[in-house]
């Protein structure tokens, strides 16, 4: 065993001899999930000795922390005006879910106020030339940021930045597959933002919409990296490269996801899974107040939680007397509901339903006791109830939830509950599979012991990757599908499959027109024959 002693003289050796990097990450306080992915990957790679140091633009005020309790500095950007970001109705009214798939071809009017948002902090951080300035004098050499406003890698590139890394607290989203050119199969790979329930088992309708979805969202993106474009080269200039060469030619994309987790779909070398990175220990102590819950189950508890955005308050009062009817005819469970008590109404109260307004999630999973757990389908706590072993009820609200959701399925560890067809006795027949049908206990188990047993470290991952990525800056051009190279017709072949079918059209032609030249040849001879011997 190495002692303290020798750990840091090895740690002192590793910054004298040069080898500690410079690190930007940047996380946006948009999710607390997105924000605590962004801050594990930092404490990480702080852990390992390297200077790390955080870019935070607010785009939720509500998200007050920087997710990172070991980054040396956090540039905090605070919007010069209100963003329309809070005004996004998966934020204002997160349970008003349409009946149309909530995909970011659909999004409409919450598109627009996202663009808004992200175009509107691009503008600020442009206009602050000190802080530019800044980013430049600190001489980086990884900068490390998530991918969905077509901002921060290009900004990486305009302050000196020449590593450029990818991440996602998301699984594989349209932004990685058009722009690293992997190939997805659209009879049954869906986009992140536009899944469903049964994926990939899709209907034909289904089919068609998710070729729909797709062609839109790749005309949609070309139109935003070509608008982001257009803002760089007026602030840097002509020669500045189009938006998508820079995240074409990004190191790796660090994903928030594990192989035996996510649904299996066509994938890129680039692609890095170090899901759960971000998961918290599990403490061995519970809080009082949920103690007391524990000890006054007689079969068990259940969790209940729609994450940190979807406020339940937000709730229609059917949806919540719904919920909280099915709850009656589970007597011997007790109910933890992440609810605010002050928020509650007197005909909410239930002897085995508690509403508490904060808790520690991963612990609460975490024990025995737990049985099952009805989620909203944020990443990070699918993950969390994996790890566990808990089977899930699924009820997505929007962006990529629906097809967390679908992975539940797929791998019969949950229920899936459509929103706005639930009523008290859909509940209860999901809360009854759940809890009574040993398939999905015995399943969540499976996947726990595949998760904990990964061959894999997700945290050693993203140390020597990062660092793997800072010594070889031109990975891209090792890792590259030649796919990001080729135009649509090139890619689908057509270069090839059209002049076959002219040549095939042609000859067949030509065949039809020997044939009946051939016929009427016939024809005129056998009718003169004929006539000679009349």
């Amino acid at each position: 065993m190495v002692s303290p002693v020798a750990a840091l003289c090895l740690l002192l050796l590793h910054f004298a001899g040069g080898d500690a990097l410079k690190i930007l990450v940047n996380n946006p306080a948009m999710a607390h999930s997105h924000v605590e992915f962004q801050g594990a990957i930092a404490d990480i790679l702080a852990e390992a000795g390297h200077t790390v140091h955080l870019l935070v633009p607010v785009y939720e005020p509500r998200c007050q922390t920087s997710g990172s309790a070991k980054a040396s500095k956090v540039y905090r950007i605070v919007p010069t005006a209100p963003l329309q970001f809070a005004d996004a109705s998966f934020i204002s009214d997160p349970f008003n879910r349409p009946k149309n798939k909530n995909t970011f071809s659909m999004l409409g009017d919450t598109i627009k106020k996202f663009l808004s948002s992200t175009n509107q902090v691009a503008d600020d951080i442009l206009a602050d030339d000190a802080l530019l300035e800044e980013l430049r004098r600190e001489k980086y050499d990884v900068g490390i940021s998530e991918f969905y406003e077509f901002f921060t890698l290009p900004l990486f590139h305009a302050v000196g930045i020449d590593v450029k890394i990818v991440s996602s607290a998301v699984p594989l989203t349209e932004y990685l597959v058009n722009y690293y050119g992997i190939p997805v199969p659209r009879s049954y790979a869906t986009s992140t933002l536009g899944s469903f329930a049964n994926t990939p088992k899709l209907t034909y309708l289904q089919k068609i919409e998710n070729l729909y979805n797709s062609a839109v969202d790749r005309y949609v993106m070309a139109d935003m990296a070509d608008s982001m474009t257009e803002r760089m080269r007026n602030k840097f200039g002509p020669e500045f490269p189009h938006v998508r060469e820079i995240y074409k030619n990004s190191s790796l994309a660090l994903m928030n996801v594990l192989e035996v987790l996510d649904l299996p779909k066509p994938s890129s070398n680039k692609l890095i899974n170090i899901g759960g990175i971000s998961r918290k220990k599990v403490k061995h102590v519970l809080e009082p107040e949920i103690e007391e819950i524990f000890k006054k189950a007689n079969k068990g508890v259940v969790l209940f939680s729609f994450g940190s955005i979807a406020d339940p308050v937000k709730m229609g009062p059917p949806t919540r007397a719904a919920f909280l009817k099915a709850f009656t005819h589970f007597s011997e469970y007790e109910f933890i509901w992440k609810f605010n008590p002050e928020d509650v109404n007197k005909s909410d109260e239930h002897p085995n339903v508690h509403f508490v307004k904060w808790m520690d999630q991963n612990t609460i999973l975490g024990q025995p006791e737990l049985r099952a757990f009805i989620t909203h389908c944020g990443l990070n706590s699918v993950t969390e109830s994996a790890y566990a072993g808990k089977p899930m009820v699924a009820v997505p609200l929007f962006a990529d939830q629906d097809y967390n959701a679908a992975m539940i399925v797929q791998h019969r560890v949950g229920v899936f509950l459509e929103l706005h067809n639930i009523d008290e006795a859909r509940i209860v027949e999901a809360l009854k599979k759940v809890l009574f049908e040993e398939e999905f206990q015995e399943n969540a188990q499976r996947l726990r012991r595949k998760l904990l047993n990964h061959p894999n470290d997700p945290r050693a991952a993203v140390r020597k990757w990062v660092e793997y990525a800072a010594e070889f800056g031109d990975l891209h051009e090792n890792l590259n599908l030649e796919a990001v190279n080729m135009d649509l017709f090139s890619y689908f072949c057509l270069d090839v499959i059209v002049p076959a079918v002219v040549v095939a059209i042609i000859a067949l032609f030509s065949v039809l027109k020997i044939a009946v030249f051939a016929f009427g040849f016939a024809m005129n001879s056998l009718a003169a024959t004929k006539k000679k011997v009349a």
